[in-house]
């Protein structure tokens, strides 16, 4: 996966806003043949960072991991138990992207009135 356009850490992680929009300048400039049906996936490679700018539950802005946000099931029933999941809501830590320190945790799914 290529992360040319965001910043590294010192863990040598890319971090930033996912999409941005230099990302996204960047990359179609650096591919002006590109097709949304055909390469959605080499765009999103390029322009989500490895770790993601969120706010925490409590309002600190840091970073969570992308694999975090993006889970692959593995099998029919891990897909139902994601999807559970996904629907109570659950939590991820959110890290401080240069210490890559925990300073709070981020809600993925759910109401939001857990």
């Amino acid at each position: 996966m290529s992360h040319e356009y965001f910043p590294v850490n010192q863990a040598g992680l890319s971090y930033g806003v996912a999409f941005d929009e230099s990302a996204v300048a960047a990359f179609l400039a650096d591919h002006p043949d590109y097709d949304p049906e055909k390469d959605y996936d080499l765009m999103r490679d390029a322009c989500v960072p490895e770790l993601v700018s969120v706010s925490s539950e409590d309002s600190a802005d840091g970073y969570v991991l992308e694999e975090d946000l993006q889970e692959e099931p593995a099998t029919p029933a891990d897909a139902m138990e994601l999807t559970k999941r996904n629907s109570e809501g659950y939590y991820v830590n959110v890290y401080d992207a240069d210490t890559m320190e925990i300073i709070g945790v981020y809600k993925i799914g759910g109401t939001g009135d857990n």
